[in-house]
């Protein structure tokens, strides 16, 4: 299983299914300015101190990546490797952050906004290399294509 974000594709000699989509979410202080709002463009974050993963992280790479090419750096007055750490910051006021959905579900300490143009999201992917899985895997891939229906698409 890989996870991937915008603009990420698996390598060419692998063969995959997208098995799951996780939009990006801008998580910031129940009292800050935009928690009110349903939604933002990714250039709210433009004048905004910003908390993020590591550089190790996709996340962090898929942050810088996406608001380079809105036409600003984020101002990032922060950084962790630990998703519940970024929201403990954020519940604190340290700043805002561009994190998975799933990230802010369980943290009632902070508000969650939708973020639009671009929509920013995570696939997660099953991959394997064509030729060369095990028949168990090859039966895993079968059951993972019948019970996805729909959602599985390939990529």
């Amino acid at each position: 299983f890989l996870g991937l974000g915008p603009g990420q594709d698996p390598p060419a000699s692998l063969q995959a299914i997208v098995v799951a989509r996780e939009p990006a979410v801008l998580a910031v202080h129940p009292q800050h300015p935009l928690a009110a709002r349903r939604s933002v463009r990714l250039s709210a974050l433009r004048d905004e101190p910003v908390v993020t993963l590591t550089r190790a992280s996709r996340l962090r790479t898929v942050l810088e990546t996406e608001c380079r090419q809105a036409g600003f750096a984020p101002r990032i007055v922060a950084e962790t490797s630990d998703l519940n750490v970024m929201v403990q910051l954020v519940a604190e006021g340290l700043g805002v952050a561009l994190m998975p959905r799933s990230g802010g579900e369980e943290a009632s300490d902070v508000a969650t906004i939708t973020v639009t143009h671009p929509i920013i999201d995570r696939r997660i992917i099953l991959v394997w290399r064509p030729g060369a899985t095990s028949p168990a895997a090859r039966a895993f891939i079968t059951l993972a294509r019948e019970h996805l229906g729909q959602r599985a698409a390939t990529t």
